[in-house]
């Protein structure tokens, strides 16, 4: 089989998941780290990470992504890369570490808008115990992804006249069941019905740009937890804070749910019954 009949490009993706009639054809391209309890493994942090951004963009971006990856691993994976696991066993470090800022540095050359939302598992089995705050948001995955949706379509006033938006995430039978459930609930409200798409899933083998997602995703939950709980960094633990910052400078929003900020959060819920500026 053909590398071009197992891949699927962005523009027919982007075709594929946009009506006929759409102008901007924008399309999130979204990685989630959490499983049924909150976290993944024995993860501090529960994430939802990537990067919205327009079909030409995409297209753009895509082709110099495709170039920079190398023989022996065509489909990038943050963590093995980092690592030097699975199709990165035996690679230099200077190698690996070469690969990652190169990656870092194709983002930084694109307006693609990074988008994230982070929970840190312990604070929130301290402070999520309000049932009328549990009720909308049963996990950590519930905020993360209201909180992403709400970017959303702040994203979209702003740079394409409000035009509906199709989240793609990297496929994971762990979570898919949940986040298509819960992106139904969202996008059947008031204030979405014209901005959120229905959720598509693809392997990132298919959909190279995916592949970003998983960057952004993996960098998000080390930053935070080197944030919170400050270990040494190291490539092996945390990689290089300057690939966080070379990929998401000047063109990023997001934000950790941590202490502080989660119990505002529950609070501002309890008092006034919305989040993010809405009603539900």
């Amino acid at each position: 089989m053909s590398k071009l009949s197992r891949d699927i490009s962005i523009s027919a993706l982007a075709d594929l998941v946009h009506g006929a009639a759409s102008r901007w054809k924008a399309l999130a391209l979204l990685q989630a780290y959490f499983d049924e309890s909150g976290t993944h493994g024995s993860a501090s942090i529960a994430a939802i990470a990537g990067y919205v951004a327009d079909q030409a963009t995409w297209s753009a971006l895509e082709a110099e992504w495709r170039a920079a990856q190398p023989a022996y691993a065509p489909v990038f994976h943050m963590s093995p890369c980092i690592s030097g696991h699975r199709e990165y066993h035996g690679i230099p470090e200077t190698e690996r570490h070469d690969l990652i800022v190169r990656l870092s540095k194709i983002l930084e050359a694109h307006p693609v808008r990074a988008i994230w939302s982070a929970v840190v598992i312990e604070d929130w089995e301290n402070e999520a115990k309000d049932a009328a705050f549990l009720s909308k948001f049963p996990k950590p995955f519930d905020l993360c992804f209201r909180h992403i949706v709400w970017q959303l379509r702040n994203w979209s006033i702003s740079h394409c006249n409000g035009e509906e938006i199709a989240p793609v995430f990297a496929l994971n039978d762990e979570y898919q069941k949940r986040m298509s459930e819960v992106g139904a609930a969202i996008q059947a409200h008031p204030s979405y019905l014209n901005v959120l798409g229905g959720l598509s899933f693809y392997p990132p083998s298919k959909v190279v740009p995916l592949q970003t997602a998983d960057f952004l995703a993996y960098e998000v939950c080390k930053h935070w937890d080197n944030h919170v709980y400050g270990p040494p960094i190291t490539l092996a633990n945390s990689g290089y804070r300057n690939v966080f910052v070379n990929a998401t400078t000047g063109h990023q929003s997001g934000g950790c749910f941590a202490d502080l900020g989660l119990k505002n959060a529950i609070c501002q819920f309890k008092q006034t019954g919305s989040f993010f500026g809405e009603s539900f």
